[in-house]
């Protein structure tokens, strides 16, 4: 007889706990990002169409009264982000502006990372379900030409518009390449739009 009370107090405790439960809507970064979307970008990366929405773009360091600003854009893949390509520092009432290097070399030639540019300068990561594998910055030397063009910007409604081109560097190479990029990309042809929000 006891057996039989314990065993319906099982039964009856597993039954509540299934129905109390409820399911939990799973979000991904694509889905967390989808309302702070508020640009495109597209371009050729190594030849290659690369096109993507922008994510975040705001005023530098948030200072709304600022005329610089940064913005990012992400490629996506079943709802998980796998490349990144941002440019910061972007004067707004600067026509054509260089893009920097983040890479400093010291007075016996060794490699350092310099992390905060003073100019306008750009970062490329590919990324492993929202986590990034390497790091890509710009690449510098006599056959680079790595720039960014405002070409419309109305302070009114906080619309940009422009177009840029940038060589980028592998820097670490801790992590795997499971997208098969080289250890160099060349960004050609690129055109950005988007309204601050």
């Amino acid at each position: 007889m006891n057996m039989v009370i314990e065993n319906g107090v099982c039964f009856a405790l597993i039954v509540c706990t299934f129905f109390s439960c409820k399911k939990e809507t799973y979000k991904t970064r694509y889905d967390e990002l989808l309302p702070r979307n508020n640009g495109t970008m597209s371009g050729f990366l190594n030849g290659s169409e690369w096109k993507s929405d922008i994510y975040v773009a705001s005023y530098f360091r948030s200072a709304e009264n600022s005329d610089t600003v940064d913005f990012t854009a992400r490629i996506f893949k079943n709802g998980y982000e796998i490349q990144q390509l941002s440019i910061g520092r972007i004067n707004l009432l600067s026509s054509i502006q260089e893009i920097q290097s983040m890479i400093r070399y010291d007075s016996i030639g060794n490699k350092f990372h310099y992390v905060e540019p003073t100019a306008c300068y750009s970062t490329f990561f590919p990324m492993d379900v929202d986590v990034p594998e390497n790091a890509y910055w710009v690449y510098e030397n006599e056959n680079t030409n790595n720039h960014v063009k405002i070409e419309v910007y109305n302070s009114d409604i906080k619309k940009v518009k422009g177009s840029f081109e940038v060589h980028y560097v592998r820097v670490s190479k801790d992590g795997p390449l499971t997208q098969g990029l080289p250890d160099t990309l060349h960004f050609t042809n690129g055109k950005f739009e988007f309204q601050l929000k």
